[in-house]
């Protein structure tokens, strides 16, 4: 096994993580590919040894995650958790191991961004499939139904729409950038991205990435630095479609994000159960609420509202830490765009962040896709501080 051969087989089997979301795969499948993925790491080991390994700083950041994940195990074997529950509690930790196996590997940088792009493509032709199938074989409408499709897998697709909406709005910021630039694939993923799925936790995510362009816009601007009159345009457009959206659906959007909607209270309910039984040291993976409070029969330890969950299962202390890791995680390329640094891995990378917002609702943030995903942010993050002295 050359290097290059064993780099190219880690690349597709990150790949086929990327993609094991549809409604219609069991999840089990992803960790049958981790597990194969895993042996070929080990196997690399043996037959590649020549391989070198340049570990930096930045890489004791994926070895918290899988520390915490080690310590909530630990934990919640010695609180005499469910055993059961315990293994399958935050089962998709245990993916971060593959930011090391792709550092092992010498994963070529431009070519995982390649395969990430691939992977993009195929989850947005699901979601587009699965919206057809729905609306001309079904015969459902789109105004009844509104939420068309929803998966984990669409936060793949976000490191390509904030690619091309930095490069659309910044203009010669991103002059360097050759690939991925063009508006017909911006509106093909932000579609699947932001209208099919319907969720509160993506179109959040859209006025957040959306947010920090424009303030990455105004910095550039009072800087005297040129800017894109496209992109000046954009903003514009999408100011006053904010503005036109809120002035004729303020009350639908009131109501969207207020308690009287039921999945609203839903997740107000569970955040006052899950803090009154938040502890400083966690109660350990697997752990139920004493209160006797469920979402999920078969899965009593789960809850939607995954940062409470996380502080709950590994205590205040480890978990504010986790929290920090993913804002550090964030930062680091919104830092790298301000210093016009690395401008084309920080925007794939900041993007590729954008999971942190709708997993505040929903329980994706240790789904297999997500972790593989955020190996793949932290794998882009690291080759930006190897390559100090490249654009």
């Amino acid at each position: 096994m050359t290097s290059k051969f064993f780099s190219q087989i880690v690349r597709w089997l990150i790949v086929i993580l990327l993609i094991t979301n549809f409604p219609l795969i069991d999840n089990q499948i992803a960790y049958v590919v981790f597990i194969v993925l895993l042996g070929v790491g080990v196997l690399g080991v043996f037959i590649a040894p020549h391989l070198r390994v340049r570990l930096i700083y930045f890489d004791i950041v994926p070895a918290i995650f899988i520390a915490t994940w080690i310590y909530g195990i630990f934990l919640g074997f010695f609180m005499n958790n469910n055993a059961t529950f315990v293994v399958a509690n935050f089962a998709g930790m245990s993916l971060y191991v593959i930011y090391f196996i792709m550092v092992f590997a010498a994963v070529d940088t431009q070519k995982l961004v390649d395969n990430t792009f691939f992977a993009a493509v195929v989850n947005a032709l699901y979601a587009y499939g699965f919206t057809f199938s729905i609306l001309f074989f079904d015969g459902r409408s789109y105004l009844l139904l509104l939420r068309m499709y929803y998966a984990p897998g669409l936060s793949v697709l976000a490191p390509f729409v904030s690619l091309m909406a930095m490069r659309l709005v910044l203009g010669n910021r991103f002059s360097s950038v050759r690939k991925y630039k063009s508006l017909g694939w911006l509106l093909f993923f932000i579609i699947p991205y932001c209208v099919l799925s319907f969720s509160k936790g993506y179109f959040a995510s859209t006025i957040f990435m959306v947010s920090i362009i424009v303030l990455l816009l105004v910095f550039f601007t009072t800087q005297s630095l040129r800017v894109s009159a496209v992109g000046l345009s954009l903003v514009t457009c999408w100011l006053l479609g904010l503005g036109a959206g809120w002035i004729f659906y303020s009350d639908e959007l009131r109501y969207i994000f207020s308690q009287e909607q039921s999945g609203n209270s839903t997740r107000s309910e569970q955040m006052v159960y899950l803090m009154n039984e938040t502890t400083f040291f966690g109660q350990g993976l697997g752990a139920v609420l004493e209160s006797g409070y469920v979402r999920n029969d078969a899965q009593p330890y789960g809850f939607e509202l995954s940062y409470m969950s996380v502080l709950h299962k590994f205590g205040v202390f480890v978990g504010i830490i986790i929290w920090g890791l993913y804002a550090l995680c964030l930062v680091i390329p919104l830092y790298k765009c301000l210093k016009n640094k690395h401008v084309y891995l920080s925007a794939l990378a900041f993007g590729g962040m954008l999971f942190v917002v709708p997993s505040f609702g929903n329980p994706m943030l240790y789904s297999p896709v997500i972790v593989t995903l955020h190996c793949v942010v932290m794998y882009w993050i690291r080759s930006t501080m190897l390559n100090k002295n490249e654009e």
